[in-house]
């Protein structure tokens, strides 16, 4: 199968082949700041919309669950409130609407070491917070069939853990702390992009 033209060339530059997801027969990628859809049964490319966003705003996140399309984005300053929105966009539609409000100021209390100054302020007493190690990794649909409630996993360094979305509970799912890691001043959090979700197959690996 070969799929070439001059708008393909231009809509895959910048697209990071690990950074897509498999949704509805198609395969999704961020492509700089824009979304490539591929088409697998019509072998064809089409650029999607994306949200409204403010200035210096990133795609933090990209992923499928229940068969709706999810992504989670924020500026810098909304990342550092540790406060965001997981949008949606279900099959056969264009718009992007808001599925889940997050508010994960509780990890910040929980772990202030995921709060990282500026190297200026690194030691003072009041310090300028310019980074906080917090990613998401996955999101779970909730649904009412099964009464499941929406679950947001995410890493902070060291952990991998979840957060509910009925009652805000905060769980830790698994220490990923590795040896050495725990040496380092600052280690990072993990990213969406190295994690799978488990999916039942027909076929024998």
């Amino acid at each position: 199968m070969v799929v070439h033209s001059d708008h393909c060339a231009s809509l895959f530059r910048g697209l990071c082949p690990a950074r897509g997801v498999f949704w509805n027969g198609s395969v999704v990628w961020i492509a700089a700041h824009s979304l490539v859809r591929f088409v697998i049964e019509g072998e064809h490319v089409t650029k999607m919309p994306m949200p409204s966003r403010k200035k210096d705003w990133i795609c933090a996140y990209i992923g499928e669950s229940g068969g709706h399309l999810q992504m989670i984005g924020y500026t810098k300053e909304e990342k550092l409130t540790a406060c965001f929105d997981i949008l949606e966009m279900q099959e056969g539609q264009s718009e992007w609407s808001v599925l889940y409000r997050v508010d994960l100021n509780r990890v910040k209390e929980l772990y202030p070491g995921i709060e990282i100054p500026t190297w200026d302020t690194l030691n003072h007493q009041h310090k300028v917070i310019d980074y906080i190690a917090l990613s998401p990794i996955y999101v779970i649909r909730g649904t009412k069939k099964t009464e499941q409630h929406g679950i947001l996993i995410f890493s902070v360094p060291g952990k991998i853990m979840s957060y509910n979305m009925e009652d805000q509970e905060v769980s830790v799912i698994q220490e990923v702390m590795s040896p050495g890691i725990e040496q380092l001043a600052h280690p990072f959090e993990l990213f969406w992009y190295s994690f799978y979700a488990y999916n039942s197959s027909l076929f024998p690996l």
